[in-house]
């Protein structure tokens, strides 16, 4: 930033993205691997989060007469995933991102939207996908495949390209978590429960509230104050995938960890939700739940195949009820 006498108050996701793609490894100059790239971006955007109080990425903001027509472009496609698809919020801000840069992109080629052509996606694609793994892969594209149908049904294109585009192979059972053995969770949880730092009680509660209730990482992530009913013993559950809620009981022992976590181990902030950042500015938990969960399980060597996030510990939470004929 300094070298393209930049203001860091400034810096876009574009920015960030065209940094890291100039990142190479010191040994043999190559693209990093996905892994160190990603890790830099992490870093990155704890920085940019401290700048920007807590929010990043930013709303995207028109700056130019060519930004200001992605913009309605960008707009008008939220408003038909909202009204015509229901599409969470969350969905829909992946989505606006995917739009913006494949239209960012046509814009620095010099292309436009009317004439987008297959090859014109093969070139995006490439340049889009080339650190990504298959997984992501998949699901980028999948992502371009909606905004290449809205484009299409709008009257910007005048054919439809969402099926002139291939994804990698997923295979049957491929996504099909791995589980956690019961041993193993009764094994983390105490060495958990004995971490009795901040961070330590959040994550225990955490993993009390995953181990009982089989969660998933974006409900606790969004799990508010108000949705803890400790007078009624009742918890309220927006699912993050569905859009419904749920209430739950409060049993004793996650509720005895979240007021240990909220008495001594929860920031002072004005922040609702009710799992935070170990680190100033005390915002949301903002990802994926990996570390929280790999923590307490390599603490006492548990095994974890595959796949590392929150989803192992709901899926082991299933199991364990249609084990008891739940």
């Amino acid at each position: 930033l300094d070298r393209r006498k930049q203001a860091l108050e400034l810096t876009s996701p574009s920015d960030v993205e065209h940094y890291l793609n100039g990142l190479r490894r010191a040994r043999d100059r190559r693209p990093l691997p996905v892994t160190h790239r990603r890790k830099d971006c992490s870093a990155i955007r704890m920085l940019l989060r401290l700048v920007h109080d807590g929010r990043w990425p930013p709303e995207f903001v028109a700056t130019d007469a060519d930004e200001t027509a992605m913009q309605v472009v960008v707009d008008d496609y939220d408003a038909w995933m909202a009204e015509l698809r229901g599409l969470s919020s969350g969905t829909r801000r992946h989505n606006r991102f995917e739009a913006y840069s494949l239209l960012r992109w046509l814009c620095d080629h010099e292309r436009s939207v009317a004439a987008l052509c297959v090859a014109d996606l093969d070139a995006y694609i490439a340049w889009r996908v080339r650190a990504m793994r298959r997984r992501t892969k998949v699901t980028t594209i999948s992502t371009l495949r909606s905004v290449l149908r809205y484009l299409h049904g709008s009257n910007r294109t005048p054919w439809d390209l969402s099926a002139a585009i291939e994804a990698p192979s997923m295979y049957d059972l491929e996504d099909i978590p791995s589980t956690v053995r019961r041993e193993d969770i009764d094994r983390a949880l105490a060495a958990a429960r004995r971490d009795r730092s901040p961070m330590g009680r959040r994550d225990y509660a955490i993993w009390m509230l995953l181990t009982t209730y089989g969660l998933r990482s974006g409900e606790i992530r969004g799990l508010r104050l108000a949705e803890v009913d400790g007078r009624n013993d009742r918890l309220h559950i927006r699912h993050s995938k569905t859009g419904a809620h749920s209430e739950l009981p409060l049993l004793r022992a996650p509720a005895d960890a979240l007021l240990d976590y909220l008495k001594h181990g929860r920031p002072e902030t004005t922040k609702r939700e009710v799992f935070l950042q170990a680190v100033a500015p005390y915002g949301p938990l903002s990802a994926g739940l990996h570390r929280v969960v790999g923590r307490p399980l390599r603490a006492v060597g548990g095994l974890m195949a595959g796949k590392r996030g929150a989803h192992v510990l709901r899926h082991s939470r299933a199991k364990e009820m249609l084990k008891d004929g739940v």
